[in-house]
């Protein structure tokens, strides 16, 4: 509680990907095409990633600096998804 998701990666090295993320003029974040094409969606044809790219919701860029007052996973249920292949990590797992 009191953390925000900035604070939980500032001692980290910056995400791959990351340098492909911009601000709109709401502030509000995006890949880049480039990004989407690169980073997240590299395995898929270029005509879905474009999709990808020009659908993706964006997230506001405050939201990294909220902190925490209510931690969710106390009262709500929760899940979690193992993948095989991580590209977007910081550290590659097998």
């Amino acid at each position: 509680m009191g953390e925000s998701t900035a604070d939980l990666g500032k001692n980290g090295p910056p995400p791959p990907g990351s340098a492909s993320i911009r601000p709109d003029s709401a502030g509000f974040l995006y890949l880049t095409p480039e990004g989407v094409a690169k980073d997240f969606a590299q395995d898929l044809p270029a005509a879905q990633t474009k999709l990808m790219a020009v659908t993706q919701g964006p997230i506001f860029a405050k939201a990294f600096e909220d902190k925490v007052t209510n931690a969710a996973w106390k009262n709500k249920p929760s899940g979690y998804i193992v993948a095989a292949v991580i590209i977007a990590a910081a550290e590659k797992s097998n």
